[in-house]
């Protein structure tokens, strides 16, 4: 099975296409078509896996943001601010997607409250007891479902494999060391922006 984060597909499209768009017309035509022809491309490369399975950031509340009101604020600011016109291209990929249930043997799959790198993990710890399973998704924290020796991890940003020894030579010390440090594309604080120590753990260190 592959497991598409759509989302990364869907910007990085939307930022190419809008490079050699005229108008939003345009914009919107190239995105779609450019998307649809990364999905088939991709389809076809890694046939080997079985179909794709198109996973979804959801658009109700993100849990995380009960844990961290800032999570990712700074991206629909940007977004908000942007001279691409995001609702548009929006509802157009929605209307996309629903064509797709429709006319393609991928599924899509979308959770209330989560994102789509909820699913991907939650999918190829469950599938990757069976079969092989590739993730299509650029983002390291996806390195966390390799602990599964059939999943695999392809970034569509690189065009190379990812794999745990990319980052570490310990799969479960990178993953600690990512928690401590947090992650600054995602506006994620390192554990020290919002722990006070106190001075005897202060002396120790």
């Amino acid at each position: 099975m592959i497991l598409v984060d759509f989302s990364a597909i869907m910007f990085q499209n939307i930022f190419g296409a809008s490079k050699s768009s005229e108008n939003t017309n345009d914009l919107v035509k190239n995105t779609i078509g450019s998307i649809f022809y990364t999905l088939t491309y991709y389809q076809k490369t890694f046939k080997k896996y079985g179909n794709l399975v198109i996973c979804l950031d959801s658009h109700t509340k993100n849990w995380r943001k009960d844990v961290l009101k800032s999570y990712k604020s700074q991206r629909k600011e940007n977004r908000d601010h942007s001279v691409i016109p995001f609702d548009v291209i929006f509802k157009s990929i929605n209307e996309f997607l629903d064509q797709l249930k429709i006319n393609t043997p991928w599924k899509t799959i979308c959770v209330s409250g989560a994102e789509a790198d909820d699913v991907i993990l939650c999918l190829a710890q469950f599938l990757g007891k069976t079969e092989e399973v590739l993730i299509l998704s650029s983002d390291k924290d996806m390195i966390q479902a390799q602990r599964n020796k059939n999943v695999k991890q392809y970034s569509p940003l690189t065009k190379k494999y990812i794999t745990a020894e990319t980052k570490s030579d310990n799969l479960d010390d990178w993953i600690q060391e990512h928690i401590i440090l947090g992650d600054v594309a995602d506006e994620v604080p390192r554990i020290t922006e919002k722990t006070e120590f106190s001075d005897s753990f202060k002396e120790y260190l």
